[in-house]
């Protein structure tokens, strides 16, 4: 476990047991925990992406072929799958089992939709990277 990620769920759990207690936690120290826990890694950036782009037809093969040719770089499903349940998880997607097909030796595929929490953790992140853009010489183009 890398140490952001230690740090927030030691966070997490100091403000759920507070609260359990009843006991009052700064604002600041609640809005960190919410913060890290709100944020978008790289991959998870483009996973996102990748449902809003397939709509309806968001599953994980789908998905997987999605990323890997935006990336041009070989992708494995594991970590497709991984991904997408750790941002269901922060509630910005969610998912839901179609009908079984026999195409698929009975099998039902598992679909994605992004909600608005997801919609506005992509919002935010575009945000930040226009920020820290806007305006800067990196010697190379950025296209």
């Amino acid at each position: 476990m890398n140490l952001k990620k230690k740090y927030r769920v030691q966070a997490e759990t100091a403000v759920e047991k507070a609260a359990a207690l009843g006991t009052e936690v700064d604002g600041s120290v609640t809005k960190a925990v919410s913060q890290a826990k709100e944020s978008l890694g790289n991959f998870e950036e483009i996973v996102l992406l990748a449902v809003l782009r397939l709509r309806e037809n968001a599953y994980g093969a789908k998905i997987r072929q999605t990323v890997a040719e935006a990336t041009e770089r070989d992708v494995s499903i594991g970590a497709v799958y991984a991904t997408l349940d750790r941002l269901e998880r922060k509630g910005f997607m969610t998912s839901w089992q179609g009908e079984a097909t026999p195409e698929r030796g009975g099998r039902a595929k598992r679909y994605f939709k992004v909600e608005g929490a997801g919609v506005q953790a992509l919002n935010d992140t575009a945000a930040a990277r226009n920020k820290l853009t806007a305006g800067a010489e990196f010697g190379f183009d950025a296209a």
